[in-house]
């Protein structure tokens, strides 16, 4: 709810508590990363908080080496990112 109504700063502290009781939540490391990613992001879309961007690649990358090696949706968004 937060991230629809861009309250990303709210919606990453729900979500970093919510993995904190549930580390098996995969959805829950997607969206922190994604809200990560948006918060890294001027309004041109560049990159001017590194370390919120590589907050966002490390959520991404949990999924891969914990939950799921093969998530497309991680894969796919983290090409997506270093193309950028």
């Amino acid at each position: 709810m937060y991230g629809q109504n861009s309250e990303l700063d709210n919606a990453v502290k729900t979500l970093e508590e919510t993995i904190k009781l549930k580390p098996d939540y995969r959805d829950a490391y997607f969206a922190l990363g994604i809200f990560y990613h948006e918060l890294a992001l001027n309004a041109q879309g560049n990159v001017v908080k590194p370390e919120l961007q590589k907050k966002a690649e490390d959520s991404l990358n949990y999924i891969l080496k914990n939950l799921n090696v093969d998530d497309e949706a991680a894969l796919q968004t983290l090409q997506s990112w270093n193309s950028q």
